[in-house]
């Protein structure tokens, strides 16, 4: 018979000790799955990571520097979240992120491609964050002038 440490603080010290790797560990992560479809597929969800990281950040006054010292992460992936959309961080780093902004780790997790949740209204509610959070600036007018020829261009026949 195999007995399980169920004892949730020392699973996550064993989880962070596999650091860049994905750890199953029992309970722990019991309502997500590995994502294994294209990455590709949860680009929504990311786009809601970075949002929530870059609001998060600014709501506190802190450079991507402090946010990564304070959250106790490389500033490389502070400035690669919040810059590269493709990115995937580590499960650590993701970890101490929503330590830092005492939000569940499984759901930031989820947002940051790493598993996937079984909860059908997490991604409408993530996209519906990601949609809203997006501020909307006036063109320039040397911005409207570019658009209006590329759009003029593009009518050419």
């Amino acid at each position: 018979m195999i007995i399980m440490n169920s004892n949730r603080e020392w699973l996550r010290k064993k989880a962070e000790q596999e650091d860049g790797c994905y750890v199953s560990v029992g309970g722990l992560l019991d309502d997500v799955t590995r994502v294994e479809t294209r990455p590709e597929a949860f680009e929504v969800t990311r786009h809601a990571f970075i949002r929530l990281l870059q609001l998060a950040r600014r709501a506190k006054g802190l450079t991507r520097e402090e946010l990564a010292q304070e959250a106790d992460v490389e500033t490389e992936d502070i400035a690669n979240i919040e810059t590269k959309p493709g990115y995937v961080p580590t499960p650590r780093t993701v970890y101490k992120i929503a330590q830092y902004l005492k939000v569940p780790e499984k759901k930031l997790m989820a947002l940051s491609g790493l598993v996937q949740l079984k909860d059908p209204q997490f991604n409408r509610v993530a996209i519906r964050f990601a949609a809203h959070s997006e501020r909307v600036e006036k063109l320039t007018g040397e911005e409207r002038q570019a658009l209006e020829e590329f759009v003029k261009f593009l009518n050419e026949k």
